[in-house]
């Protein structure tokens, strides 16, 4: 039959591929990452106290940031659509 070249081929190339794999460090581990010989490497974040004051602080900016974005998304996709429709416009006009 046809094709049983290519059939050993390609199951020597996935057992290759495998052998390979098996080397690899697995990047989802259930041992904690910071870990090194039992000793940690980092201190954990400590979390700021903050203020109702600053919190609704920090809210006026982040909504005022926000606002500032999506305006500037809208003129620059404004600015965009019009810009490809008059090229195709133009291009429409000037071809027969």
């Amino acid at each position: 039959m046809g094709g049983e070249g290519s059939i050993a081929g390609m199951i020597v190339s996935l057992r290759n591929n495998n052998n390979l794999r098996l080397g690899r460090k697995r990047f989802f581990t259930k041992e904690r990452q910071e870990r090194d010989s039992g000793e940690i490497k980092s201190k954990p974040i400590e979390h700021l106290k903050r203020s109702p004051e600053q919190i609704l602080q920090f809210r006026k900016e982040l909504k005022k940031q926000r606002r500032n974005d999506l305006i500037l998304k809208f003129v620059a996709f404004t600015i965009a659509l019009g810009t490809a429709s008059s090229i195709l416009y133009y291009l429409y006009t000037l071809l027969p």
